[in-house]
């Protein structure tokens, strides 16, 4: 058995992974999580690929993974900062 507190900080995709770890895991889903549905459901699993391909979330695709947007902000926020360690004067 497991708990899971939602309120409404939670993203939707994260909600959209948990709806589809509980009809995988063939559990009951919460109506509000039934009525909850994402624009690109019913692409999740066209190609045989089920989900993100980037990180395995079952409630979208990789064209629209938050964990791969992070790491892409996060990336371009690191462009513009000086590389001290390789410009030092020995």
């Amino acid at each position: 058995m497991a708990t899971t507190f939602i309120n409404k900080s939670v993203d939707e995709s994260t909600l959209l992974d948990l709806k589809h770890l509980l009809i995988e895991a063939n559990q009951r889903v919460p109506e509000f999580l039934v009525e909850l549905a994402s624009a690109t459901e019913h692409e999740l699993e066209m190609g045989g690929e089920v989900g993100c391909a980037y990180c395995g979330g079952l409630g979208h695709r990789i064209t629209h993974c938050p964990k791969l947007e992070a790491m892409q902000n996060k990336a371009a926020g690191n462009l513009g900062r000086k590389d001290f360690l390789s410009s030092a004067d020995y």
